[in-house]
């Protein structure tokens, strides 16, 4: 026994001599070994295999040990890494994070914090360059002291994946800020989830104040013959037809401060990776001021300026379309009066 605590070699055995009461104590013992040696053969391989690096390292921030993934991680060797403080693994970048903590005690003390993990820092390769690890600490108490270990996941590619999914997210939501049209989106139980500045200035209400409610509480709009229209069945009849399709419909809204407009809705669905809607997005287009100016022009155009009576072209129009309807009917006397009024008289 004394053999096996100095090499710590779990293989060996004690000899057992039969039928004493020290043989049986010595198989005893031989059996718990053998588990022992099968648990921690287990553990090793499990951390031999592991892509991820793991150390242990002391509490003066010594490494003790160091697993293959580690090894790849930073492209050293085991027997290089142990000995050697756990700071040579740190790159001088990672002081902007954790700048009250020296460099060499940064391991130590995220094993002893009490805020759980896992971390992210900084760390070196063997050629100086840096990349991003993911730490998750460890301090075990022992009759030798505390044991601390370290697990190290390389998550460079994965910070540059948020890194693009943040850009492309600014992105839309640049675009989202600066369209001219009205935006408005919401989940697939018809609650409003966001509204775009134009929205909110169309609807006279926040995107804070539009969220959760239901979208036919915020988008009050009304058909040509002043019957009420739920968005909600725009929506399910968009759904039903060509997903590809969409089709803009002209309705009279009134928002919450009980101003009119005239605008254009389109609804289209927001589908998920399973082709399965997640939620609709509802685009407004006020036309209002166009509408306005096209009733003026078309005024215009079949009227007098100065009286505001309609002009000669359009009166021909009509009497020619009059006289087209009588002839397809009976015969009847009529009579027309011409009155020719000149500014020489």
């Amino acid at each position: 026994m004394q053999t096996q605590e100095r090499s710590g070699d779990l293989k060996q055995r004690v000899p057992v001599e039969p039928f004493t009461e020290v043989g049986q104590i010595a198989s005893q013992y031989n059996r718990v070994i053998a588990n022992l040696n099968r648990m921690v053969t287990r553990t090793r391989l499990i951390v031999r295999d592991m892509r991820d690096g793991v150390i242990t390292f002391s509490d003066q921030g010594i490494i003790t040990s160091a697993n293959p993934g580690t090894e790849i991680l930073f492209s050293l060797p085991a027997h290089q890494l142990v000995g050697q403080p756990t700071d040579v693994l740190l790159h001088e970048q990672n002081q902007q994070t954790f700048s009250a903590t020296p460099p060499e005690r940064l391991f130590v003390t995220l094993a002893s914090s009490q805020q759980p993990g896992p971390y992210e820092i900084i760390a070196k390769d063997s050629q100086g360059g840096a990349f991003t690890l993911e730490v998750t600490t460890t301090a075990s108490p022992t009759d030798e002291g505390v044991q601390y270990s370290a697990m190290l996941r390389d998550i460079t590619e994965r910070k540059k994946m948020e890194a693009r999914l943040h850009r492309h997210s600014e992105l839309a939501q640049v675009t989202l800020e600066a369209i001219t049209e009205a935006v408005i989106t919401c989940d697939a139980a018809h609650n409003t989830v966001y509204l775009n500045p134009m929205a909110s200035e169309l609807l006279g209400q926040t995107s804070e104040q539009a969220f959760g409610r239901p979208i036919d509480d915020i988008i009050l709009i009304e058909d040509n013959e002043a019957a009420q229209v739920k968005v909600t069945t725009l929506c399910l009849q968009q759904s039903e037809r060509t997903l590809n399709t969409s089709q803009k419909r002209l309705f009279h809204l009134k928002n919450k401060q009980g101003d009119g407009f005239k605008v254009q809705l389109n609804c289209a669905p927001l589908l998920d990776t399973n082709r399965q809607s997640m939620g609709w997005v509802i685009a407004l287009q006020d036309i209002t001021q166009n509408s306005r100016l096209q009733e003026m022009l078309t005024f215009q155009a079949v009227h007098d300026t100065l009286t505001g009576l309609i002009n000669r072209r359009e009166f021909e129009k009509r009497w020619n379309h009059s006289s087209m309807k009588l002839t397809k009917n009976k015969p009847i006397t009529c009579c027309a009066i011409w009155i020719w009024i000149s500014s020489n008289w």
